[in-house]
């Protein structure tokens, strides 16, 4: 299994996808909800009790499930 920006998971234990997001102070670093994983989706060495990602939703999935992508949350627009 393979990270990627914005994909939406499913974390061992709870009902609820969660969205993957890249750290901003180290690329190499995937956040999901309070744990960090490696692009592999192991565990970052800095959180190895993460629990286990048990799947990456597909587009289609995460669409029907109503969650929406959000590729640039760290981007503000001013008027």
């Amino acid at each position: 299994m393979r990270l990627y920006e914005s994909a939406w998971v499913l974390i061992e234990g709870q009902e609820q996808p969660v969205q993957v997001s890249r750290d901003r102070s180290n690329a190499a670093v995937f956040n999901v909800g309070d744990w960090q994983y490696d692009i592999d989706a192991r565990p970052f060495k800095t959180n190895p009790d993460a629990p286990k990602l048990v799947k990456i939703l597909s587009l289609q999935a995460a669409r029907e499930a109503g969650l929406r992508q959000d590729y640039n949350k760290d981007i503000t627009i001013g008027i």
